[in-house]
Parts: structure tokens; C-alpha cells; sequence
């Protein structure tokens, strides 16, 4: 919990700041794959365990935006996370902003967005 004080300047950390941090962390900290799925036998399904655990996360966190995560799109060195709403749109989450914005409302508006990789 020290590190998280320090991120947060010393103050105890909010349960949506606990979980923008834990988001962080889980999209850049190398070995992270390394985690609950340890002992899954596929990458396949060590990436399925972790974009799950992801998506509750998110769920749990920012579900009061109006944020229905299905899938995780992309993420990038920073954290940020573009994540696929159950009605297809697609939504960026910037934890150093605390922010969670629509982006695009479809596949179109998305590819748009000149959106690619490493953003």
C-alpha cells in the first residue's frame, strides 16, 4: 500500500484510484501474465483470465460512467485502456486524468480515430 500513497501524494487512495492503479499496473507491469493464470496450460486462456479479471475491474469501477465493458481493445505503455461497450462503441479510460470517455460508436468511428498500437 506505500506505493500507492506515493502515487496518490501521500494520501490514501480512493477505491476507484485503487482500481485505476490496479489497471495500470495489470496492462504494463512485465510478468504480469504471470499471475492467477499461471497454471493455465494455453496462452489462450491466461489471456482470457486476465482481460476477465480486467473487465471486472473496469466493471466494478466505472460502471457509474454508464461504461458496459465487453472486450479490451488496446491498451498502451501508460495505462490507458480503449475498451468495447456492450453496444459496440468504444471507450477510452485514462487513469492519470481519471477519466472513462467515449471514443467512437462503432468499428468505423473507431478505425477513425487513427487509434493504433502503442498511442
Amino acid at each position: 500500500m506505500s506505493d500507492c500513497r506515493t502515487i496518490f501524494s501521500g494520501k490514501m487512495p480512493t477505491r476507484v484510484q485503487n482500481d485505476c492503479l490496479l489497471v495500470t499496473l495489470l496492462a504494463t507491469v512485465p510478468g504480469h501474465r504471470d499471475g492467477p493464470a499461471a497454471e493455465a496450460n494455453s496462452l489462450q486462456r491466461k489471456t482470457k483470465l486476465r482481460s476477465s479479471f480486467m473487465l471486472d475491474v473496469i466493471r466494478n469501477s466505472w460502471g457509474w460512467t454508464g461504461l458496459e465493458p465487453s472486450a479490451i481493445v488496446a491498451t498502451n505503455d501508460f495505462g490507458n485502456v480503449i475498451v468495447r461497450h456492450a453496444d459496440g462503441s468504444f471507450w477510452r479510460i485514462c487513469p492519470e486524468e481519471l477519466s472513462c470517455k467515449s471514443i467512437a460508436r462503432s468499428d468505423d468511428g473507431y478505425a477513425a480515430t487513427g487509434t493504433a498500437p502503442g498511442w
